[in-house]
């Protein structure tokens, strides 16, 4: 069980994928990054690129998806959005993502505005089709 488990989930809600990023994938776009050549910058670019992948992650629920991320100090900050509000589920990949299985997923409201945005995603296509499944059972 992760923190999301422990901390967000309602009795009776079960978790349909989790996935957190990649950390291959992460280091291969610093070096394909410019900044990271740079010393004292690249260093820093790292470590935080590094940290934000070991505290992302991104969870389907039978009711909602969530991506939520470990700050310091055991504190927590998420985003949600219930899956019947859900309008469409975009991924964007680059060649290098799609050689790393890894992609951006934006899930969009219904209403306009509360989009979520999820950078990183592995197996992005398998997290779309999740949460189709998922927005189609709801609906019919």
């Amino acid at each position: 069980m992760g923190w999301m488990e422990d901390n967000l989930l309602v009795p009776g809600e079960t978790v349909l994928y989790r996935s957190k990023p990649k950390m291959s994938a992460v280091v291969a776009q610093m070096f394909l990054n410019w900044r990271f050549y740079i010393p004292i910058i690249g260093q820093v670019g790292a470590l935080m690129a590094i940290s934000s992948v070991r505290s992302l992650e991104y969870v389907i629920t039978s009711q909602r998806i969530i991506s939520g991320e470990k700050k310091a100090f055991g504190r927590y900050q998420w985003e949600e959005i219930n899956l019947v509000a859900v309008e469409s589920v975009l991924v964007q990949q680059d060649f290098i993502q799609g050689f790393f299985d890894e992609g951006q997923v934006t899930v969009a409201s219904m209403s306009g505005n509360n989009d979520l945005y999820f950078p990183r995603v592995q197996n992005p296509m398998e997290f779309r089709s999740i949460a189709l499944a998922r927005i189609d059972e709801m609906h019919g």
